[in-house]
């Protein structure tokens, strides 16, 4: 039997309400998403993101038992960002990225 192939997140709970920007500017929205899941000291991260807001701010933690923060960036300007409808197969095509760079430590 075929079944209908939907994105993985597809199957949250709410996830129909957030799968996709909303296209409504006047809904306040901001998801993001970073090029790899972990990097090697000295490299950069690129966090790509979508907002409505006109501007936003950044904190990095170092997670563990003591969360530290590592980096912040404040003021970061919003960019209204399209999501392709096949988004989970091709990506998100996101523009713009932010740059965090790793410490050597």
């Amino acid at each position: 039997m075929e079944q209908d192939h939907l994105p993985a997140w597809s199957a949250l709970v709410g996830a129909e309400a957030r799968e996709f920007p909303s296209g409504d500017s006047s809904v306040l929205e901001i998801a993001g998403y970073t090029d790899q899941v972990s990097y090697d000291p000295g490299q950069r991260a690129r966090l790509f993101v979508h907002t409505t807001a006109p501007s936003y701010d950044i904190e990095v933690l170092r997670d563990g038992l003591h969360p530290k923060p590592v980096w912040a960036r404040a003021s970061v300007p919003g960019i209204h960002q399209n999501t392709p409808e096949n988004a989970y197969v091709a990506g998100c095509g996101r523009s713009d990225p932010v740059e965090i760079p790793i410490a050597e430590d």
